[in-house]
């Protein structure tokens, strides 16, 4: 016995409470078990390959024919269902971003061609086509018991609504695989770890371009997509009571009625509610050094500042701080009278008082809020490729290039004694010269008497009460006129025509290659999402079974018994929309692999014309002989 594989089948052995889910990636024996798995499962997929059987059509008969092409896949079918999420998130870990070829292994593709003269599988004539964006997958026995039945009755998807939505026919692809396990895991603490990990796989990794992948993620979402659904709604009244309180502000000059504050006091306790939600679903569900490491993600904690931030300003507004809002107070717009030691101050509105905070409070759930937007098919792949190109590493680099430029100008500029720039109260000067250079370089907007520090001159006579004259250019400025021409030929030219035409073609660039990359984008992006929803059914699971039961109906054991007792599942779905298509790089590498797999059956078979030729030169030498004696 291999030491390497028993100390792996103790990993998988193991309880998920105990399960060290951060130590796996620096365990090397793991790493070697992941390999090992990999590798013999990648075997039993390439025996079950219809080019790899050895099928005569012509001799061979019917039965035996059906018999060659099933035997490998009941092979294959055991070897899937030994893969338990214990397994799976071991080898998804430590295979990192290479874990796309070990996910193409859970699945195989059923060709029409090469199945469709069996009665068993007469139902892929029916399957060939359907309507585009469908997935369907399919619980049944395969290999079948009884091969003169069809396996599966394929049913064509419908147009829920009208026929004016019917979506247009497509090509189908099916796939089979046997991989119960991961599909419909058995309960919510194994779908939990299987959506963990396959989102830290990360972005680039191409995971979700896989059959099983993409059917897990379908299956999770499918569970949250309610929940994911009331939060919108949620937050958008939210938003709704938020514009409720400006609007009672500015336009009856009054605090919100009491119909509007204490909804909004409730929906100010969910935000902070939110962030204990999400600490103690990670604690109880994953424990506390995995819950840590889980919490501590970028997304994790921008939307953690951002809920924070909303639940502090909002509070102090609402509910303590020295001014709090009351029903139907006074809150005149007006009146900026915030008083100081000696004088109260006649305004006492946070609204008034504190504009800021109320303004940075909506700006933040609005963030918050479209961010969840994301998560809907239509936004996701349209708009996270364009959200990824202007935050990726080359736009950021870039962008940094670009404002350190900006700040090394302002500070040329700044060195320049001009009157307006001069120190005085009520006046941030370096924020007035920031805007002028940020104007200048970036915007392209400048005016050279402004940048002297010049004014217009208006010239003109009075004649009683009538003013009559005109506006004249201001003068050039003897002391800094040279200087200003020369920091504005170099930041025009050299920001703003050519730095800035390159950014643009920096963000394109990106954003190209992440839209052919647009389905990995939003499948990682709603796997993030789902995980997190996810949690909050496992830890109220864990804290209350019978609560889950109460509140989670649809989700119960997960599976039917007789769909626990199904072999597995044909999954048909339209390539097309289901996963990403090749770029140029990876067509390369396919057609690389091809042409090396062609010379390769021509060497054999130049090689076994070789022998045959050889074996006939010398049979017809041994006859010669034969007759010479």
């Amino acid at each position: 016995m291999d030491p390497d594989a028993d100390e792996g089948e103790a990993y998988v052995e193991q309880d998920w409470r105990k399960f060290p889910f951060h130590e796996l990636s620096s365990n090397p024996v793991l790493e070697k078990w992941a390999l090992n798995q990999r590798s013999r499962l990648k075997d039993k997929v390439e025996e079950a390959k219809p080019e790899n059987l050895s099928i005569d059509s012509r001799l061979d008969p019917r039965e035996k024919q059906l018999a060659k092409r099933l035997d490998p896949i009941k092979a294959l079918n055991k070897e899937w269902h030994k893969i338990t999420a214990q397994r799976f998130v071991i080898c998804v870990n430590m295979l990192g971003k290479d874990v796309a070829d070990y996910l193409t292994l859970l699945s195989i593709p059923i060709q029409n061609s090469d199945w469709m003269d069996f009665d068993c599988m007469k139902w892929l004539r029916r399957a060939r086509y359907d309507q585009a964006e469908t997935l369907q997958v399919l619980p049944t026995n395969f290999p079948p018991e009884n091969f003169s039945e069809p396996v599966y009755h394929w049913k064509r998807g419908k147009t829920p609504c009208c026929y004016l939505l019917r979506r247009p026919q497509v090509k189908m692809s099916i796939h089979w695989t046997a991989v119960k396990a991961l599909v419909k895991p058995k309960d919510i603490h194994d779908q939990v770890r299987i959506i963990q990990a396959l989102f830290y796989c990360g972005m680039d990794s191409e995971c979700f371009n896989t059959v099983v992948s993409k059917c897990i993620l379908e299956n999770a979402w499918r569970k949250v997509s309610g929940w994911h659904t009331l939060d919108l709604i949620l937050d958008f009244v939210f938003l709704a009571l938020l514009a409720a309180n400006s609007a009672s502000m500015i336009y009856f000059k009054q605090g919100p009625p009491e119909w509007l504050f204490w909804p909004t006091i409730l929906f100010i306790a969910r935000a902070a509610m939110n962030t204990v939600v999400m600490f103690v679903s990670h604690w109880v569900e994953l424990g506390c050094m995995d819950g840590f490491y889980a919490v501590m993600t970028k997304w994790n904690i921008a939307m953690l500042l951002v809920e924070v931030t909303n639940a502090i300003n909002l509070g102090n507004m609402f509910i303590w701080g020295k001014h709090t809002i009351k029903p139907d107070m006074t809150c005149d717009p007006m009146d900026h009278d915030k008083g100081n030691g000696t004088h109260p101050g006649t305004q006492e509105c946070p609204l008034v008082l504190h504009p800021v905070k109320f303004a940075l409070a909506v700006g933040l759930k609005w963030i918050h809020f479209i961010f969840e937007l994301m998560n809907t098919k239509g936004l996701g792949h349209s708009v996270l490729p364009a959200f990824k190109a202007v935050t990726g590493t080359d736009a950021l680099a870039f962008m940094v290039f670009l404002m350190i430029i900006v700040f090394g100008t302002v500070q040329t500029y700044w060195a320049l004694p001009i009157r307006e720039h001069l120190p005085k109260d009520g006046r941030s000067v370096f924020a007035l010269v920031f805007m002028k250079v940020f104007r200048l370089e970036l915007l392209g907007d400048f005016d050279i008497s402004e940048l002297e520090g010049e004014d217009p001159v208006l010239k003109g006579n009075w004649s009683g009460d009538h003013l009559s004259g005109h506006i004249e250019e201001a003068k050039e400025s003897e002391l800094f006129h040279d200087a200003v021409m020369i920091i504005v030929l170099f930041a025009s030219v050299v920001v703003t025509v050519l730095s800035m035409n390159v950014a643009i073609g920096v963000v394109s660039t990106a954003y190209s290659n992440n839209k052919a990359n647009s389905n990995q984008l939003y499948c990682h992006f709603q796997s993030g999402y789902a995980f997190k929803l996810l949690l909050r059914r496992a830890a109220v699971h864990t804290i209350s079974p019978r609560l889950y039961h109460c509140i989670f109906r649809d989700d119960g054991a997960n599976q039917d018994d007789a769909q626990q007792e199904e072999d597995g599942y044909f999954i048909g779905f339209d390539e097309r929309w289901f996963m990403d298509s090749n770029d140029l790089d990876e067509e390369f590498e396919l057609l690389q692999e091809t042409i090396s797999q062609n010379r390769q059956k021509l060497d054999n078979i130049a090689s076994k014309l070789a022998s045959g030729e050889t074996t006939d030169k010398a049979a017809k030498s041994r006859a010669k002989n034969k007759k010479r004696r």
